[in-house]
C-alpha cells in the first residue's frame, strides 16, 4: 500500500497549474450520446457485478479451512484479517482480477459513448436505471469482501459508547462480530453524527438481518445522493456516466456497505449550495459531514471552493473545519479524539514496508491538495488518489474520498473514474498479491509523474505564449502608427 501511496507524491505536481478563471464553467457540446455502445456497456458492466458478486460468494465458501462459526450465515465474509490460517484457492484472486481488467476497459467505453454528450433527461434517465439495476445486484449479495458491516452492527447498538471498546460474549447478540475480532471490538473510528444516525435506524437488539438492510438502505440512498448532486452541479455527462456505472462502487458501499459516500455526498451537496450562494446551509452540510468522519472534516473547505473571492472560500472553509471539532466535542467530548488515537496505534502505518515516512508525506499531499484548491482553485487529478492516505491504512472504498476535489474540474477527473476498479482491486486486503500489483505500483507513478509535467508544460506554454502576445501589442501598434 505504501508503494501505491506514493505515486501520490509524484502527483503532487498536479497541484495545478490548471486555473480556471473566475466564474468559469464547463462548456458542453450539443451532441448525443452513442446510445447502442451506452446501453451495451452499460448492460455488461451490470452482468461484471453480477459476476463479480457471485464469485465473491463463491469465494467466501472456498475457504479453507472453512470456520465452523460462518456456518448459517447468510452475509458471508472473506476473512481478510487472518490469511495466515484462512487460505482461498488461487483462482480466485485471477478472476478477481480479469473482472477489474474487464470493467475498466467497458468504463472507457461509457466515456467515450458520452463523449461530447450534453447531460439530457435522456442520459439521466438511462444511467439512474442501470445504477438502480446495480443498486439492487449489490443488495443481492451474499459475499463480502469486507467485515466492517458487521462491526457497524455493533457501532449502530452502542451509538456513542461505541468509542469505548467492549468485550463481547461468545454466545451473545454479537456472536459472529466477536468472531471477526477477537471478542474484543475496536473502538469505532468514526464521528458522532454518523453513529447516533445509525443508532436511531438500527440501534434497537436483535433483527441482524434487518439491521444490515437498514445499514445497506442507508449506503444506497447516499450513493443516489452521489448521483443526484452530481446532477444539480451540471458535471459532463462522461463524469457522470462513470460515478453511476462503475460496479466498484456499489460493491464498495452497497454489498460491502461501507459508510464513505454519505460524507461525500454531504460534502458535495454543501459545494452546490455554496455554489448557489446558499452559504449558511452549505456551511452546516460541510459540518456535518465533517462530524460524521474526520477525513472529511479535513476536506470539507473544497465544498466552498466555487466562491469567487479567495477571503470567502478561506473564511467558510475554515469555518467548516472549526464548526465540524466544535460539534465532534460537543456530541461526543474526548471520547472521539481517544478513539481516533487508539486506532493510529493499533494501524500504525509504520508497519508498511518503507516505513512511515511516505505515508504520513503523502498525507501531507493531500492537505497540500485541498489547500491550494482553496486558495488558488487549481486542481489537479492524478493528485486525487492521494486522498486515500487520510485514513489510517489506505484501503479501497477510501478512493470515493476524492469526489468532492474531482468535481471541481470535472472533465480531468475522466482518468481517475475510468480506472477506479483496477485500482480498487490492488488496494484491496482481501485477495493474495498477484501478478499485476508489481506493474501497477510501477505504473501509477510513472502515469502520474507525466501527466503533472505534460499539464504543467502545456499551461506553462500557454502563459509565456500569452505574455509574449501581450508584450508585442504595444510594439506592434508603435510601428503602425509610425507607417
Amino acid at each position: 500500500m505504501t508503494v501505491l501511496c506514493a505515486f501520490a507524491l509524484l502527483a503532487i505536481a498536479g497541484l495545478a497549474f490548471d486555473r480556471p478563471d473566475d466564474g468559469e464553467r464547463i462548456r458542453f457540446a450539443s451532441g448525443q450520446p452513442n446510445w447502442a455502445l451506452l446501453v451495451g456497456s452499460a448492460t455488461m458492466l451490470a452482468a461484471s457485478l453480477a459476476g463479480y458478486e457471485y464469485m465473491t460468494y463463491r469465494a467466501s465458501l472456498a475457504q479453507q479451512p472453512y470456520p465452523a462459526w460462518l456456518g448459517g450465515v447468510r452475509l458471508v465474509p472473506i476473512l481478510e484479517i487472518a490469511p495466515p490460517l484462512v487460505h482461498l484457492p488461487a483462482a480466485f484472486p485471477v478472476l478477481a482480477e480479469a473482472f477489474a481488467l474487464v470493467q475498466v476497459a467497458l468504463l472507457a467505453a461509457v466515456a467515450y459513448a458520452l463523449r461530447g454528450a450534453t447531460l439530457s433527461r435522456g442520459v439521466c434517465a438511462v444511467l439512474a436505471a442501470f445504477a438502480l439495476l446495480m443498486t439492487g445486484i449489490a443488495f443481492a449479495s451474499r459475499g463480502l469482501t469486507s467485515s466492517d458491516l458487521y462491526a457497524y452492527l455493533y457501532d449502530a447498538a452502542y451509538g456513542i459508547a461505541a468509542y469505548h471498546p467492549q468485550t463481547l460474549a461468545p454466545n451473545g447478540p454479537f456472536a459472529l462480530t466477536g468472531h471477526l475480532w477477537a471478542f474484543r471490538m475496536l473502538p469505532a473510528a468514526y464521528g458522532p453524527v454518523w453513529l447516533e444516525l445509525v443508532h436511531a435506524l438500527a440501534g434497537s437488539p436483535g433483527h441482524v438481518a434487518l439491521h444490515i438492510f437498514v445499514l445497506r438502505l442507508l449506503s444506497a440512498i447516499s450513493f443516489a445522493a452521489v448521483l443526484g448532486a452530481l446532477v444539480a452541479l451540471r458535471v459532463p455527462a462522461a463524469f457522470l456516466g462513470l460515478v453511476a456505472l462503475d460496479p466498484a462502487l456499489p460493491y464498495q458501499y452497497v454489498a460491502d456497505g461501507h459508510n464513505d459516500l454519505f460524507g461525500v455526498a454531504l460534502l458535495l451537496w454543501a459545494y452546490v449550495a455554496a455554489g448557489r450562494g446558499f452559504l449558511v446551509p452549505a456551511l452546516g452540510l460541510a459540518v456535518l459531514a465533517g462530524a460524521s468522519k474526520i477525513s472529511f472534516a479535513l476536506i470539507a473547505p473544497l465544498a466552498f471552493a466555487s466562491l469567487s473571492g479567495v477571503r470567502q472560500r478561506v473564511v467558510w472553509g475554515s469555518l467548516a473545519v472549526v464548526g465540524s471539532a466544535v460539534v465532534s466535542l460537543s456530541l461526543a467530548g474526548l471520547a472521539y479524539p481517544h478513539a481516533l488515537a487508539q486506532i493510529s496505534t493499533i494501524f500504525p502505518t509504520s508497519g508498511e514496508p518503507g516505513g512511515a515516512f511516505v505515508p504520513r508525506l503523502t498525507t501531507l499531499a493531500a492537505l497540500a491538495l485541498v489547500g491550494a484548491a482553496v486558495i488558488s482553485r487549481r486542481t489537479g487529478w492524478p493528485g486525487a488518489w492521494a486522498f486515500v492516505a487520510l485514513g489510517s491504512v489506505p484501503f479501497p472504498w477510501y478512493l470515493g474520498w476524492a469526489l468532492p476535489y474531482l468535481v471541481l474540474d470535472a472533465r480531468r477527473g475522466i482518468p481517475f473514474l475510468v480506472l477506479l476498479p483496477l485500482v480498487a482491486f490492488a488496494m484491496t486486503t482481501t485477495y493474495a498479491a498477484t501478478w499485476a500489483w508489481y506493474p501497477l505500483a510501477i505504473a501509477f507513478p510513472v502515469a502520474a509523474a507525466l501527466l503533472a509535467y505534460t499539464r504543467w508544460h502545456a499551461v506553462w506554454a500557454e502563459r509565456v505564449s500569452a505574455r509574449s502576445c501581450v508584450g508585442a501589442v504595444p510594439v506592434l501598434e508603435g510601428r503602425l502608427g509610425r507607417g
